[in-house]
Order: structure tokens, then C-alpha cells, then sequence
């Protein structure tokens, strides 16, 4: 159960990340999965929804917040 809650959450931090990065790049979802799901060396060469499965999601999410 508890593994379950901890998917649902991190699923929804990629939600959420998504959509911050669509925003990001003026509403262009293509644009926001390619940056999703391109590994980032300020990620340790992780991409960012590995980054937020991996359970650092408030990282990836505050900093999208702070280009917005």
C-alpha cells in the first residue's frame, strides 16, 4: 500500500511538472516532453521525469517555478 501511495505521488509530481514545463515553453507540450524526457547534467545525466520517478520531484518542480 505504501509503494502504491508513493507511485501516485511521484506520478503526480510529473503531472505537474509537465505542465509547468508547457508553460514554460508557451504552451508547446511537444517541446515539454522533449525537455521531460532529455537527459540534463544538472541532473546528474538523469532526464527530469527520471529525476522525478526516482523521488526528487520537488527539486525538478521548484525549479521549473522559478523560470516561470
Amino acid at each position: 500500500m505504501i509503494f502504491f501511495i508513493k507511485y501516485l505521488y511521484r506520478m503526480r509530481q510529473l503531472n505537474k511538472a509537465t505542465m509547468l514545463a508547457t508553460q514554460l515553453f508557451d504552451g508547446d507540450i511537444n517541446q515539454a516532453l522533449i525537455w521531460m524526457g532529455t537527459k540534463n547534467s544538472a541532473l546528474f545525466d538523469f532526464t527530469p521525469a527520471e529525476y522525478i520517478i526516482g523521488g526528487r520531484g520537488e527539486s525538478v518542480i521548484g525549479w521549473l517555478k522559478g523560470r516561470l
